[in-house]
């Protein structure tokens, strides 16, 4: 699935079990929570999170692109976070 699908999945059917929406440029708690419950729940298969994203009640969609500041840094954070957070493997 490419970011045009998700976005477009976000819009139409708003968060769900598998697509998140975090909107932050440093990956905290909400975000290691969402990647440690698509590892361990059962038959789900992983899911998506996408970052730089924020809730708008102004906007049609409800959503807007925030961005990222720096997107290498964030991939860098999450791997960081993963490897030091859990005891299994996660690749995001």
């Amino acid at each position: 699935m490419d970011i045009s699908q998700l976005w477009t999945e976000l819009i139409q059917t708003d968060e769900h079990t598998r697509l998140e929406a975090k909107p932050r440029n440093e990956i905290g708690n909400p975000v290691m929570q969402t990647i440690c419950a698509y590892a361990n729940t059962d038959g789900l298969n992983g899911g998506y999170i996408l970052i730089g994203v924020e809730e708008n009640t102004t906007s049609p969609s409800g959503y807007v692109i925030a961005g990222v500041k720096n997107p290498d840094q964030i991939q860098n954070q999450i791997v960081t976070q993963c490897t030091s957070k859990f005891n299994v493997i996660i690749r995001p």
